[in-house]
């Protein structure tokens, strides 16, 4: 989960209910900036570890400066890209703003068969979350691609599927569709873009419950 002291009181309602229902699951702080001194006072209460590695954190900030202005609030969101360079061999990264109600051990089964799953994608009423209108399939992304348009505050994956490189590869392609990117929710539309452009097989909890 990514977190800092502004949202300390969405944080401490996300763990109690982490808790409640998950005790010895492994639970992992990305600190959204430097401002996590409260939070990480409850680390040992809730269980949680910390992620400390600081160049890998500046590298997310990097990206981020190069679709948003250094002062945008939302720059930190990027840092989700450190699920999969993190301390778990598969992970859920989960935003703050979800309460979780009951075990999820339930969901790990399915990355024998996927590489990335989230909570909803190829939902029409959803593509105004990451794309405008104004994309149109080219070069840099498919018909396909775009139609993915998922909801990144849940994905399930596993450590070393995305590589340093093959993201920083991208970045030229994801820079010429940002006039064509809903940067009003932040990374959404550039992890959705890094999850279909390097071919995972990827999912989503809607597609299989609703599939095509």
């Amino acid at each position: 989960f990514i977190a800092n002291d502004k949202v300390f009181d969405l944080a401490i309602a996300f763990l109690n209910s982490a808790r409640s229902f998950n005790p010895d699951l492994p639970i992992c702080l990305i600190p959204y900036d430097d401002q996590t001194k409260r939070i990480r006072e409850r680390a040992a209460h809730f269980e949680f570890s910390i992620l400390e590695d600081d160049a890998l954190l500046r590298w997310r900030d990097a990206i981020s400066l190069e679709f948003h202005e250094p002062a945008c609030r939302g720059r930190g969101m990027y840092r989700k890209l450190d699920g999969w360079f993190g301390p778990f061999d598969e992970f859920l990264y989960i935003d703050l703003d979800t309460l979780i109600l009951r075990p999820i051990d339930f969901l790990f089964p399915l990355l024998r068969e996927f590489d990335a799953v989230t909570a909803y994608s190829d939902d029409p009423g959803s593509r105004n979350f990451v794309w405008k209108d104004s994309l149109q399939p080219n070069a840099d992304i498919s018909q396909v691609q775009i139609d993915y348009a998922a909801n990144m505050g849940f994905i399930l994956s596993h450590r070393g599927i995305l590589s340093k490189p093959a993201v920083d590869a991208l970045l030229p392609a994801a820079k010429r569709l940002a006039p064509a990117m809903q940067l009003e929710c932040f990374a959404q539309p550039f992890h959705n873009y890094v999850i279909a452009r390097l071919s995972m097989n990827y999912i989503s909890l809607r597609r299989l419950i609703l599939p095509p």
